[in-house]
């Protein structure tokens, strides 16, 4: 179960989240406390969806699509922290572990990313500074959920084949609320550090938080090799990804993730309206039959 909960976990927490770029661009001025609940809630929302979608599932190549302009996020960042060898030998790395098969690649992750983020919550619980913020957009919430969640569709595509909807379930919850916790501590802690590429290595720039951040990278960039693969395998694709990633972080992320989110949000929307029509359509059914 921890295994699980930690790739739901490196499935979001990526590039952007890892460093706190995406958190002060999106909630630079907003009260930190009522966002982290707000994005655990979605996250919850929609993995909770993918759970109960039955027949109302992404299509394939959507997932394969979107898994691909995440891909090209993680080594785009990659080569802002590391340069394109680092990269280059990050996505190989990568590819064995896919090749590995999925229980390797959460035996792998559950260690690193534990760590990863055990040095993480620390650089931010030390530098915490509680503040209620200026404003809160709840439309800013819900997006930087959205197009954090969509890894979470190649992640569950796979686990339903190795785990029952139950467990899914609780550690849907769990992950919710170590997401929510991240997302609390270190948006409070890196605010003022809004102008760096990657403010939370303003906060602690040495080799072992550098190697977190790199970490929450590496197994963001797996989890979006496994959408990559859902299917079937092109490893030419990777290729192309290495060579669009040099576009930059910043410019894929503001390019792509508010359109990823906001098609998120609407994935979530349809499936409440189904699953509600369907219970309401049973309920009249057992009232006629009475």
């Amino acid at each position: 179960m921890t295994s699980l909960v930690l790739i739901i976990v490196s499935s979001i927490f990526g590039a952007g989240f890892a460093t706190g770029a995406e958190l002060v661009t999106f909630f630079g001025n907003d009260n930190p406390l009522l966002v982290s609940v707000l994005v655990g809630l979605f996250l919850f929302g929609f993995m909770a969806a993918l759970i109960f979608a039955g027949k109302h599932k992404l299509p394939m190549w959507l997932v394969r699509g979107i898994s691909f302009v995440f891909l090209v996020a993680m080594i785009a960042a990659t080569v802002n922290m590391a340069g394109f060898i680092v990269a280059m030998m990050s996505v190989i790395v990568c590819l064995i572990i896919i090749n590995l098969g999925f229980e390797s690649a959460l035996r792998i992750n559950k260690y690193i990313m534990g760590a990863a983020l055990a040095v993480l919550f620390v650089v931010a619980v030390s530098n915490f500074e509680f503040h209620l913020g200026e404003r809160l957009q709840v439309g800013n919430a819900l997006l930087y959920a959205g197009m954090n969640s969509f890894l979470l569709v190649a992640i569950f595509a796979v686990a339903r084949k190795k785990f029952t909807r139950q467990q899914l379930l609780i550690a849907s919850i769990v992950a919710s609320v170590c997401i929510s916790v991240f997302v609390f501590v270190i948006l409070s802690a890196v605010q003022p550090y809004s102008y760096a590429v990657m403010p939370i290595l303003e906060l602690n720039n040495s080799y072992i938080v550098w190697l977190a951040v790199f970490v929450s990278v590496f197994t963001s960039m797996y989890v979006a090799m496994l959408g990559v693969n859902v299917e079937d395998k092109h490893s030419w694709i990777y290729g192309v990804a290495l060579v669009v990633s040099l576009l930059g972080f910043k410019k894929i992320i503001g390019l792509f993730y508010p359109i990823i989110g906001a098609a998120m949000i609407l994935y979530v929307l349809v499936i409440c309206v189904l699953k509600l029509n369907s219970v309401f359509r049973r309920i009249r059914e057992r009232q006629g039959f009475r």
